[in-house]
């Protein structure tokens, strides 16, 4: 996420109950990587040439050791546009007759199957509960490129229905070397304008969280590994910004792992745009039972630590809400969570229950005009402050807040209460565990290297080489 937004916390809320598999997929030697190459030769107007010479070309593997990642670019979407500067190849995924197309091609699904329609009239209908991959032409050769509804991305993409929900909608799915991601997820995270160093820290803390995401997926047979929004990383699809290509070049392979205490294997290596001056631990945010107990790794939980991140713009922040409005938000979060304060009269106060270590909040204890008190943790706190109302009727009496001044930012808070009114400050921006980008831009700065960021960052964690 660029700093400024929630960051990655909101990934969790999804994948509570996905199971975590083991570390023996993370480094499959199988990877299914980029088709055939792009030519600048435009195929509008040119007569299709022979099946035979537009079948794809061998999939060009990544350098040894390194693996894919199979990033979703689009969920539940109606259709879509793919683009290329050669022609492009429709087929089922596992095998089954290709259909040469000339681009653009539009994308549509329907209890029939998928149907993919190009620019000169042709139309390929391809069977029900089959997904299908679009890859460049085997004309040329090299690297090549899709671009699908105005972003580039690396070929192939897969077309993958959801038949569940009556084939009418489908996600997309672009497979890429990890080396290939990155960048793309660099050139979301950071401006452009920020130092190498943090770069390189964040390219090292994205690709664990990528591999790390990686392995429990594919343990549980997830069609896709990763999302290219804040519920992973932010994913910028292919992109020629120097300082993200330079950084991912540079950590090449490199991963946080941990040996102590808890969980062995590839750091879930969490960052956030600020933290405020104040870590946050990850067992208190997240689940640590049924298959997330990654989250009791011991450089995930919040210690005092140096920090650098007093100039960035939501270092300190406040806001403010009515009592009515923030009473119905949590009661709706509740609702929705099954949690008791779903059951609370208008709200009275809101307090610090508990801190971390590092004097972050950890719990809260909401009281109501009863005397009745729930307590909530933090994060869960912030979720709810931004919840969306509805009416028994159905209809929006209060939106979900996801930016504006109102915007709670962040876990770390302080709330009065007078009266009518709710006073809400507030510390950082994300969920405040691991790095922290506006520190690593300070630290940078300072002439720190990346290596001694993540060991500030992921205090006990080793930076070794995975492939």
């Amino acid at each position: 996420m660029r700093p400024g937004s929630l960051g990655i916390a909101l990934r969790l809320v999804t994948r509570w109950v996905r199971g975590w598999g083991s570390g023996g997929v993370l480094f499959a030697s199988s990877v299914v990587c980029l088709a055939a190459a792009v030519t600048l030769v435009s195929c509008q107007g040119t007569s299709v040439p022979r099946l035979g010479d537009l079948l794809p070309a061998p999939a060009t593997p990544a350098p040894a050791g390194e693996p894919d990642v199979r990033v979703r670019i689009k969920a539940r979407a109606t259709s879509s546009r793919i683009e290329a500067p050669v022609r492009l190849i429709a087929r089922p995924v596992g095998g089954g007759p290709p259909r040469a197309l000339v681009p653009p091609l539009t994308i549509t699904t329907s209890p029939a199957g998928v149907l993919v329609a190009d620019s000169v009239g042709e139309r390929a209908q391809f069977p029900a509960a089959a997904d299908v991959e679009v890859l460049l032409s085997a004309s040329t050769s090299g690297a090549g490129h899709l671009t699908v509804d105005g972003k580039p991305q690396p070929a192939p993409v897969t077309i993958v229905p959801r038949w569940r929900d009556g084939g009418q909608i489908f996600d997309l799915v672009a497979t890429m070397p990890v080396e290939t991601y990155i960048p793309g997820v660099l050139a979301k995270e950071l401006f452009p304008s920020w130092p190498m160093q943090s770069f390189e820290a964040q390219a090292v803390a994205a690709r664990s969280y990528a591999l790390h995401e990686r392995a429990r997926a594919r343990s549980s047979n997830r069609h896709f590994d990763l999302e290219s929004d804040t519920r992973d990383q932010a994913y910028e699809g292919l992109t020629r910004l120097t300082a993200a290509l330079e950084a991912t070049r540079s950590t090449r392979g490199q991963v946080l792992t941990t040996r102590g205490p808890g969980p062995a294997g590839v750091l879930r290596a969490y960052y956030s745009s600020v933290c405020g001056g104040r870590a946050s631990s990850a067992a208190e945010i997240w689940p640590t039972t049924n298959g997330l107990e990654f989250n009791l790794a011991s450089p995930l939980q919040g210690l005092p630590r140096t920090h650098a991140c007093t100039a960035a713009p939501l270092y300190r922040w406040e806001t403010a809400r009515k009592t009515d409005e923030l009473t119905r938000r949590l009661k709706a979060w509740g609702r929705e969570a099954g949690h008791r304060v779903a059951s609370i009269d208008r709200l009275r106060s809101i307090d610090i229950l508990r801190q971390n270590s590092a004097g972050r909040p950890v719990i809260y204890r909401v009281t109501d005009a009863r005397g009745v008190s729930v307590t909530m943790t933090a994060e869960e706190l912030r979720v709810a402050c931004n919840t969306g109302v509805l009416s028994p009727t159905g209809a929006e009496l209060f939106p979900p807040v996801r930016n504006g001044p109102t915007h709670v930012r962040g876990s770390d808070l302080d709330f009065l209460v007078r009266g009518d009114d709710v006073l809400i400050r507030g510390r950082g921006f994300g969920h405040g565990v691991g790095l922290c980008q506006y520190c690593a831009k300070s630290f940078a700065e300072q002439g720190m290297d990346y290596r001694s960021m993540l060991r500030i960052f992921y205090p006990g964690a080793n930076l070794e080489n995975a492939y």
